[in-house]
């Protein structure tokens, strides 16, 4: 009778998630479609990137620091999120949970950090084009820096996620890669969570307030060279004028 009934709610499993499946296609198409995309666009920038090396620019390593972070999410993190998203309900792999998501938290905090790190390097670039710049070498160091900041950033991960057990009714469970059971009670997620909202508070505020000089500058200049263009052209025009 147990065997029976077990093998009648393995069916009733069946059926829910193959329902739900047919519903994520098109979500499991577009991540498919992204992570193609994002790895023959990524690859192609380290391509070109990585030629005439000698000529290199500060925001040349930058960029190719960034390309590469994508790149990796793009091969460790997509293929997963697209198995995730076709097992809505039966992704029972704590071990395979913690790993991804902790990876993926660690190259997205990689990202925003490169991101902040470009802003400031373009910041002193055109604001202050005659102080000292970050130089190649320095700018390779200070990624390796933000890795390791990254990585720190993102380890609570690794103890945060895993096999999450929801009720599909009175009798049955589903599984999914979210918070760990162990922590569904604890504070812990959540503050961390909310540390990491604060976070992407704080570096879009300094992002935008980054930004904002470097706009005034770029329409000041092009106003100056608007104003220049113009007084040759009048010039050129008066000095024809006098010839005629």
């Amino acid at each position: 009778m147990t065997n029976g009934t077990n093998s009648k709610l393995l069916d009733v499993l069946v059926d829910i998630e193959e329902d739900e499946r047919i519903k994520r296609i098109p979500v499991a198409v577009f991540i498919g479609i992204l992570t193609i995309v994002g790895i023959l666009g990524n690859f192609n920038i380290l391509v070109i990137f990585s030629r005439n090396s000698k000529h290199h620019s500060t925001y040349h390593v930058l960029v190719s620091a960034l390309a590469m972070s994508d790149l990796v999410v793009c091969i460790t993190h997509l293929p997963v999120e697209i198995i995730m998203v076709m097992k809505p309900i039966s992704f029972d792999f704590d071990l395979v949970c913690r790993l991804v998501m902790m990876n993926s938290y660690v190259w997205g905090c990689w990202t925003v950090f490169l991101i902040v790190l470009i802003a400031i390097e373009r910041y002193r670039r055109i604001c202050y084009p005659f102080k000292d710049q970050v130089s190649c070498a320095h700018a390779r160091k200070l990624c390796v820096i933000l890795f390791v900041l990254a990585a720190i950033n993102a380890a609570p991960m690794g103890y945060i996620s895993g096999t999450h057990t929801f009720p599909l009714s009175n009798i049955t469970n589903g599984f999914e890669c979210f918070v760990n059971d162990s922590l569904q009670d604890s504070y812990f997620p959540v503050t961390y969570f909310i540390i990491l909202l604060i976070e992407v508070v704080l570096i879009g505020i300094a992002i935008f307030c980054l930004y904002i000089p470097v706009r005034s500058r770029i329409i000041k200049s092009n106003i100056i060279r608007k104003q220049m263009t113009n007084r040759n052209v009048f010039k050129n025009a008066l000095k024809g004028s006098i010839v005629y």
